[in-house]
């Protein structure tokens, strides 16, 4: 376990999840606003889970498995990644399986996630970016402090940036 909340522990993704990863990232309507849009096909998440597991040799700002305390189902997966934005910057992101929908987890991991990594990693800022139409995410990235930065193009899809400073979530 790396991290725990009230309902959820968050830990590093192990191959043996590969299976249960399945049920999120190969679902068409989970990933409908998530990357390139469509759902991964098992090879895909294989290659794609390999990478986050590497990165965890390199870094603790990565993706990482939500799993409910209270049964261990896995319910998806929230991060905090180094980017190319900048020094003392960082990424976040999530993805939620649809039985788990609607039940604050993405905000609750991503809150766990942001407090590490601002206290511990020393980041200024959080960046989070969603596709235009995905409202579910703008509502926990204003839940998390974040407030609107920009309008841009991620992965050919109409989107949209939000940002929170350290100062600002700390104050949360």
């Amino acid at each position: 376990m790396l991290f725990e909340t009230a309902r959820l522990v968050l830990r590093r993704w192990e191959l043996a999840d590969l299976d249960a990863a399945m049920a999120i990232y190969g679902d068409p309507e989970a990933m409908r606003y998530f990357g390139r849009g469509v759902a991964l096909s098992y090879s895909e998440l294989e290659a794609s889970l390999n990478k986050v597991i590497e990165t965890y040799a390199l870094t603790e700002l990565a993706n990482y498995c939500i799993t409910e305390k209270a049964g261990g189902a896995i319910v998806g997966h929230s991060g905090v990644h180094a980017s190319n934005l900048g020094d003392g910057e960082a990424e976040a992101d999530w993805a939620i399986a649809r039985p788990f929908w609607g039940r604050g987890y993405a905000t609750e991991a991503a809150r766990a996630l942001f407090e590490h990594a601002f206290r511990l990693h020393g980041l200024s800022r959080i960046w989070a970016v969603a596709h235009r139409d995905n409202a579910p995410s703008f509502a926990v990235m204003k839940k998390l402090g974040m407030r609107f930065s920009s309008q841009l193009m991620r992965d050919e899809a109409p989107s949209v940036s939000y940002v929170v400073t350290r100062e600002e979530f700390l104050l949360l």
